[in-house]
């Protein structure tokens, strides 16, 4: 990774690291967006607010792994950075189809979007319990 790229990243993932007052819940973001559903679409290489967590969206690209159900896949896979949570933060790698916990609350990686030379997204859809 270049040096240039490397600080790219750094930058909004840093200001991940800043927290609300207690009991303040912000927008998505300002490269974010969410829908009358509460699906939650975040742009790779940005910052939204999620569960009253700041999840970084850092890198999309299309690998191939194992997924829940034991079969081989290759699918676009994302690299989210959590913070701000009670219990501290975590990094994970997301693909479609996922569940996943933020904070209290659980959601479905709705959708892993890839897009060459530009931004791609992930998009969460809130669940009720595991």
């Amino acid at each position: 990774m270049s040096m240039l790229r490397a600080v790219f990243l750094a930058v909004p993932l840093w200001s991940a690291c800043t927290t609300p007052p207690a009991g303040a819940e912000r927008p998505p973001g300002k490269d974010s967006r969410m829908d009358t559903q509460g699906t939650i679409t975040i742009a790779e290489t940005t910052v939204g607010q999620v569960a009253g967590c700041r999840i970084g969206v850092s890198n999309i690209w299309t690998e191939e792994f194992t997924g829940e159900d034991g079969r081989r896949q290759r699918a676009p896979r994302a690299s989210l950075t959590i913070v701000g949570c009670p219990g501290g933060g975590t990094e994970l790698r997301v693909h479609q189809g996922q569940k996943i916990q933020i904070g209290t609350q659980w959601f479905l990686v709705q959708q892993v979007r890839e897009t060459p030379n530009n931004r791609g997204s992930v998009t969460l859809l809130p669940q009720r319990g595991k």
